[in-house]
Formats: structure tokens, sequence, C-alpha cells
């Protein structure tokens, strides 16, 4: 898939990786990336989400919003 070759070439010529979960950290380092590199900062969108959501109901056009989070990766924070 071109998306995972972008994934792994800029993987390989950056500098430093923030990394969403300990899983994620573990794949970039059986494709080849040293610990030196890479930091596990947490999964920036589901992080912030419950924030988000806590403003959105203040709102009343969105009482009726269900908001969910689509990313699989993310239930398991």
């Amino acid at each position: 898939m071109p998306a995972e070759i972008n994934r792994v070439l800029i993987e390989h010529v950056s500098t430093l990786l923030f990394s969403p979960t300990e899983t994620a950290l573990q794949i970039q380092r059986n494709g080849g990336i040293g610990d030196a590199k890479v930091r596990v900062q947490g999964h920036v969108i589901y992080d912030a989400t419950p924030y988000n959501k806590g403003l959105a109901r203040k709102r009343e056009e969105f009482d009726t919003l269900n908001i969910t989070m689509h990313d699989p990766s993310s239930r398991k924070h």
C-alpha cells in the first residue's frame, strides 16, 4: 500500500518519532527503528475527544449527536 510505504520511508528519515501506543512502538522496532528516535506520546485524537465532547455538549444543537471514536486502536487506552 502506498500509505504504508510512505510511513516506512518517513520513519527512516525522521530524527524523532512520536508513537501513539506501545504497540505502535513495537511495530517501529520490528521495522528497524531504534528506541533513541521514538517516544510514546499517546493518541492525540483520543486524548482531545473527551475535552471537546464536553464543550460540544454545552451547546444545544449538539444534544442529539452521539459522538464516538471510530479508530479501533483508541479502544486500547
